[in-house]
């Protein structure tokens, strides 16, 4: 019975550290992704994965990106679904900008990190 309770125990350690080393990996996303009316918010704790939201554009309107990077790397694209992107930034630092596009139609942002933790802000600005 001794030899039994041993092996079980053997069992039961192993599970407990292959599942403490399991969960120590990098987490690909820890945040939230949303879209509110004309603004799209992407804030990660974590982000070593892309995430993506979608946001339908006229010509002629213009967008603000407002970037929070606290640490890692932040890559943005931004441009119309299968085409090539009208805004594309590698590496991007805190700051704020705008972009206007020049074609009616859906926009993807997309925001890839690696170890980054920030966020990204994007609002489409009024008309006046």
């Amino acid at each position: 019975m001794h030899k039994l309770k041993r092996k079980y125990f053997l069992v039961i350690a192993c599970f407990m550290l292959i599942m403490t080393l399991t969960a120590c990996r990098n987490a690909d996303f820890v945040g939230n992704s949303y879209k509110i009316g004309n603004s799209i918010t992407i804030e990660f704790q974590t982000l070593n994965t892309a995430q993506t939201q979608e946001i339908d554009l006229k010509s002629g309107d213009t967008v603000r990106f407002d970037v929070t990077r606290e640490s890692g790397r932040i890559d943005i694209a931004f441009g119309l679904k299968d085409a090539s992107p009208d805004y594309e930034g590698k590496s991007v630092e805190s700051s704020s900008f705008t972009v206007t596009v020049h074609e009616d139609g859906r926009y993807i942002l997309t925001v890839t990190g690696a170890d980054a933790k920030g966020s990204v802000k994007l609002t489409k600005l009024e008309q006046k």
